[in-house]
């Protein structure tokens, strides 16, 4: 049996999502304007949105 969930505001909602968006598209203009370490650090945030998700995943599987 399911328990009914509580609504939740929009900003509950969204806030992941905008944070993963954010993030991405931080990684995706040190990738265009950095050398070096900035390379490193959109290697990192771009990298962080599939993690996140294959947790997401992982997670709802269980």
């Amino acid at each position: 049996m399911r328990r009914l969930r509580r609504p939740q505001s929009p900003g509950a909602i969204f806030a992941v999502p905008v944070l993963l968006g954010l993030t991405a598209c931080a990684g995706l203009f040190l990738g265009l304007v950095g050398d070096g370490a900035w390379d490193a650090a959109a290697w990192i945030m771009l990298g962080f949105l599939p993690a996140a998700l294959g947790v997401a995943f992982l997670i709802d599987r269980t």
